[in-house]
């Protein structure tokens, strides 16, 4: 879904760099929310981590 957005709303002669940048961001964040899921876990607790609670 992203990526037809993506074809649709930038132009075409830049539409490489922004799948790359949007499948980039995607891979990232991938790797960056288990880890930072877990220490949320262990700090606040699991059930403030799945609600965002303070």
């Amino acid at each position: 879904m992203s990526a037809s957005l993506t074809m649709r709303l930038v132009p075409m002669r830049v539409v490489p760099k922004a799948l790359s940048i949007i499948f980039g961001a995607v891979s990232i964040a991938l790797v960056i929310a288990a880890p930072l899921g877990s220490f949320l876990g262990g700090f606040i607790g699991w059930r403030n981590v799945l609600t965002a609670r303070r």
